[in-house]
């Protein structure tokens, strides 16, 4: 995971040329959690272009920013607003993957672990005995 942070962090470009930007924004990823695989079938043609796309967007974000000494202000907030996409963007990647990270490796380990051990218990002849008066 570290390195995951310091080779998104050292060149996010990058990072954001392989993700995906959907049509509603950079937040579409939430709505495939849940997809089939027919769904997800037909979908992989629209993300692949999609992230062609991508590289497009990124050129125009860089052109909407003005270059002349004129308009510094602008520029600025214009940056500004680049930077905070660009770290959202990441921030909800990053979520995603701790999120599959603590599932894979404490959460699903520990639900076997506990469907093992409740499978163990043995109840005394006492708890039975009740449990089948009832």
């Amino acid at each position: 995971f570290d390195n995951m942070l310091t080779s998104t962090f050292s060149n996010p470009w990058v990072f954001l040329k392989v993700a995906t930007v959907g049509d509603g924004g950079l937040d579409d990823d939430l709505e495939t959690i849940g997809d089939s695989v027919e769904k997800t079938k037909l979908r992989i043609p629209k993300e692949i272009e999609s992230r062609a796309g991508t590289e497009t967007l990124l050129a125009q974000w860089f052109n909407e920013i003005p270059t002349e000494s004129s308009q510094i202000d602008d520029a600025v907030d214009k940056v500004q607003m680049l930077v905070l996409k660009t770290y959202s963007y990441i921030r909800s990647q990053m979520c995603d993957q701790v999120e599959i990270f603590s599932e894979s490796f404490f959460k699903v380990p520990m639900l076997r672990q506990l469907e093992m051990d409740m499978a163990a218990i043995q109840l005394s002849d006492e708890d039975s005995s009740r449990y089948k008066a009832r």
